[in-house]
């Protein structure tokens, strides 16, 4: 197996940085984090509350979710403005199309499962 000792490698990733940083360093490479994206909370809420309303009034026959993270911080929103079960019950009614496993995982965690998924993780698939 090809040694990386005496190569520094930029590890330009946020979600992770950690397990590819150690799986370089356990082959002899230096590293730099350098990650690229960080995910932050809302400022404001107004937007994707009105976005949950939509919801919740079945605007909506399909919904696709490319990742997990979003899901994930709209519950909250929604919970926080007295209407998580009834957004929770309207995803449920609307078709729910999953770019990959994170955003399956995610629905999987409020009690939902795809109704479509993407053959590939990808952009392409």
């Amino acid at each position: 197996m090809a040694t990386l000792a005496g190569l520094n490698i930029l590890v330009p990733e946020s979600r992770e940085l950690d397990l590819f940083t150690r799986m370089l360093e356990g082959e002899g490479a230096t590293t730099l984090r350098c990650p690229l994206v960080r995910i932050l909370d809302l400022e404001g809420t107004a937007e994707a509350e009105a976005w949950i309303g939509h919801v919740i009034a079945d605007s909506f026959t399909d919904i696709i979710w490319l990742t997990g993270e979003g899901l994930r911080r709209l519950v909250p929103v929604a919970e926080k403005i007295g209407c998580r079960d009834a957004f929770i019950a309207a995803l449920a009614r609307a078709r729910n199309i999953t770019r990959g496993p994170k955003p399956a995982s995610a629905l999987r965690e409020i009690g939902l499962a795809p109704g479509l998924a993407a053959l590939k993780p990808t952009s392409r698939g």
